[in-house]
């Protein structure tokens, strides 16, 4: 006899996407009502009503259709209710063949929905870590602050090279090129080479350019963090914080389908928030500030920068 409360649960279960995945004959099986063969049709009276759960097995697990008078063996289907509440599994290719237009309309509601179950559970993942986001947020957020300070320094004292480093980003290249005259020595060879001489150049020489030094973390350059935090990373993490459950409970499928994409897009931004700030991190050095005389900045402007990389040390130890 039928526990018809065991299969209500069951059809509850897989409308809300937490029923036993199907896997094989056996899990069918073990499905509350599942029957092996059902009748479907305009002489049946039944159609299905909504489709419970999709399974892709292996071939040695192939199951047989449960329309009646198709029992076509498949990998690919659905576990479904009838609309007089039977449960059975169809094929794929078979629901297609036989039930038409009403096996494609079951179809597309299923996929409509386990969309909105997908979205409902990304939003409540996230939700259940929130703090974790929240305090890499934090952090960036500190590190964003510092390194802005050292930023500042470069765009108020040594705004040539500030114009320079972010040339540099958006090109993606790190070496410090020079301009020098060549030696006499060098100049000979090249007139040799050329066929010029002293006359063809300004102070008889030829210029040459060479690499003089190369700079780590210059994508920093590239990007406004503190901007990039309150644009792309921050918005949706708060909003998300201030829903309760049942705010949740009431947002319609789009709604939460636009939150979850944001939320994804979030996390998404965090990391690349934190690869930004990891270039400052590596960029923002004794041993680049260094460097920055190379391209044409004083001693003394470059020591301004000392304070300002002396607060980012708590965050080199991290």
């Amino acid at each position: 006899m039928i526990d018809k409360d065991a299969v209500a649960k069951a059809i509850e279960r897989y409308l809300t996407g937490s029923g036993e995945p199907i896997k094989n004959f056996a899990d069918l099986e073990a499905v509350p009502g599942y029957e092996q063969q059902i009748e479907f049709g305009e002489k049946a009276g039944r159609s299905i009503k909504d489709m419970l759960e999709k399974y892709e097995l292996a071939k040695v697990d192939e199951v047989p259709c449960g329309i009646k008078g198709c029992r076509k063996k498949h990998m690919h289907g659905y576990l479904v209710v009838s609309s007089d509440g039977r449960i059975t599994n169809i094929g794929q290719d078979c629901g297609k063949n036989h039930l038409g237009l009403n096996f494609s309309s079951a179809k597309a509601s299923y996929n409509v929905r386990r969309k909105a179950i997908s979205n409902r559970k990304a939003v409540e993942q996230i939700r259940a870590e929130l703090a974790k986001h929240q305090d890499r947020i934090s952090r960036i957020k500190s590190l964003s602050s510092a390194l802005n300070q050292c930023r500042e320094v470069i765009r108020e004292w040594m705004p040539i090279q500030a114009g320079e480093l972010i040339e540099m980003a958006y090109k993606q290249r790190s070496v410090i090129v020079v301009e020098r005259q060549m030696s006499k020595r060098e100049a000979a060879v090249h007139f040799a080479q050329t066929g010029t001489s002293r006359k063809d150049y300004v102070g008889g020489r030829p210029m040459v350019t060479e690499e003089a030094g190369r700079l780590v973390g210059v994508a920093f350059f590239g990007s406004d963090l503190s901007a990039f935090i309150s644009k792309s990373v921050s918005p949706a993490i708060n909003e998300v914080s201030t829903l309760t459950d049942s705010d949740i409970d009431e947002l319609s499928a789009q709604a939460i389908s636009d939150l979850s994409k944001r939320l994804g897009d979030s996390l998404r931004n965090i990391r690349e928030a934190e690869k930004i700030a990891d270039h400052g991190l590596r960029f923002f050095t004794p041993d680049n500030a260094a460097k920055l005389k190379l391209m044409g900045a004083s001693e003394e402007n470059v020591k301004r920068l000392a304070p300002a990389l002396s607060e980012l040390a708590v965050f080199h130890s991290q």
